[in-house]
């Protein structure tokens, strides 16, 4: 088989080996082995209530062993290793980096002002974790694995696509076919000469989680689009999750040795300085509020009819949602029915946390509210779960207050109507709210239903 070599002749962002600078730099010991610390994130001022909340997340990660570190005629080179050797290959990669592959199909680095392309790394970053978790790089597929409305889909993530899916790795510590630490607590330092020199892929995530791999959409100049606009690539991100809150991760490459950072940031190993042997990585997580559910049930126990004709019976719900004093939450829900019967209406995009207020504003013109309860679903068994309702609510004002947003329960609130034999008949209303640049937008639909009336009512009629 071919040798699989990346060249590295200019100074990185990430990663880059060179020659060790003349003066008072030690020269690199091509046989010392290597250690690793990684941290949730950097200690800052600015960060540090993050960093209080990453500390809850139960934060692990794998490392993989990409490529190993050996002296090519006077330049340090990375020789991909094992199921990695597929990189140098890579169509993307080669289209995408004009020149990246050499007449002896050797990968070489960009140089971009003199630097290596920062972007190689992120792709190469990209296309390494497609193989350590799917066993393939290029044209893999990364679409959401559940039906749309799966409650299990990363605590429905803002801006994030759906779960792919595969088995977490098993809790070996070590696995020497894939050469790879599992599991390894953030926070540990990793044994003494425990890591030959090389090149390594860092994938971070929460422990506990099964599905813990999505995709992050991405625009152009790597920002993130609206939903409604098309994202130019998606990336491949693990996550962790805190109470109120869902942390991404991309996939990192890591060398091994380092040098520290320069005056301007960047960790590059041709950096002046000593090589250093047992550095202390931190990890770049992005915070995402956390999302939960909200149901509401209408059981209807009887249905107006008259003359023969039985007309639609409609429901009209407002929902209010507020975090630490501040709305989030803001809509209004409508239920159409045609008979007797149970419908239900669920909400997500509701941060977890907050304090939600039901109120049935319409109970249409010939139905009183018998009465409100509450209670909560399994969010891994819903709809199909058991609930215990409990009495909430006050029934003559129609609002039930206090309802709490969880991330892994689908709080449910139920309102029970009856018929009172008023035959008036009645029409609704449907106001749908939506957060833009604007602020709250109200789009307003109106369904006339009763059927006895064939035109809408003139000027300010209300239902």
């Amino acid at each position: 088989m071919r040798s699989k070599w990346i060249k590295v002749l200019a100074a990185a962002v990430v990663i880059a080996m060179a020659l060790p600078a003349a003066g008072s730099a030690a020269p690199l010991e091509p046989d010392k082995e290597c250690s690793l610390k990684v941290e949730a994130i950097k200690p800052t001022e600015e960060n540090k209530e993050m960093a209080a909340d990453l500390a809850n997340a139960n934060l692990v990660y794998d490392l993989y062993k990409v490529a190993d570190m050996v002296n090519d005629g006077g330049y340090y080179t990375y020789k991909f290793a094992g199921k990695f050797e597929k990189l140098c290959d890579n169509e993307f990669l080669k289209t995408k980096y004009d020149g990246l592959v050499d007449e002896k199909g050797q990968l070489l680095m960009p140089r971009d002002g003199g630097e290596i392309n920062s972007s190689l790394w992120e792709d190469l970053s990209q296309e390494a974790a497609k193989l350590a978790l799917f066993g393939a790089s290029e044209n893999t597929e990364t679409g959401g694995a559940g039906a749309e409305g799966n409650l299990n889909r990363a605590g429905g993530l803002p801006i994030i696509g759906e779960i792919i899916g595969t088995e977490r790795p098993g809790e070996n510590a070590f696995s020497e076919p894939d050469k790879v630490w599992k599991d390894v607590s953030v926070g540990t330092q990793l044994p003494d000469d425990s890591l030959q020199q090389g090149l390594y892929l860092l994938i971070a995530r929460g422990k506990d989680i099964d599905s813990y791999i999505t995709t992050e959409r991405v625009g152009t100049n790597g920002t993130v689009p609206p939903a409604s606009q098309t994202a130019e690539e998606e990336k491949i991100v693990t996550v962790a999750y805190t109470e109120q809150y869902v942390y991404t991760f991309a996939p990192q490459l890591i060398s091994l040795p380092t040098k520290a950072p320069d005056a301007d940031g960047q960790v590059s190993t041709a950096n002046n300085g000593d090589w250093i042997y047992n550095p202390t990585v931190y990890l770049k997580p992005e915070q995402h509020p956390r999302y939960g559910y909200l149901e509401i049930v209408k059981d209807l126990l009887t249905h107006e009819s008259f003359g023969g004709q039985s007309g639609e019976a409609v429901f009209v719900f407002q929902v209010e949602a507020t975090l630490g004093g501040v709305s989030v939450y803001s809509d209004v829900k409508t239920m159409i029915f045609t008979g007797a019967g149970e419908q239900r209406v669920l909400i997500d995009k509701i941060p977890v946390g907050a304090t939600v207020t039901v109120t049935e504003v319409y109970s249409g013109a010939s139905y009183t509210l018998e009465k409100i309860e509450q209670g909560y679903h399994a969010v891994e068994a819903y709809p199909d779960s058991s609930i215990v309702y409990t009495p909430a609510g006050n029934i003559n004002t129609g609002e039930v207050t206090g309802v709490v947003i969880e991330a892994n329960r689908v709080a449910s609130v139920k309102f029970t109507n009856d018929y009172d034999h008023r035959q008036t008949g009645g029409h609704g209303v449907i106001n749908h709210y939506e957060y833009g640049e604007n602020g709250w937008a109200n789009d307003v639909q109106q369904q006339w239903t009763n059927p006895a009336q064939s035109n809408p009512p003139q000027g300010n009629e209300n239902p």
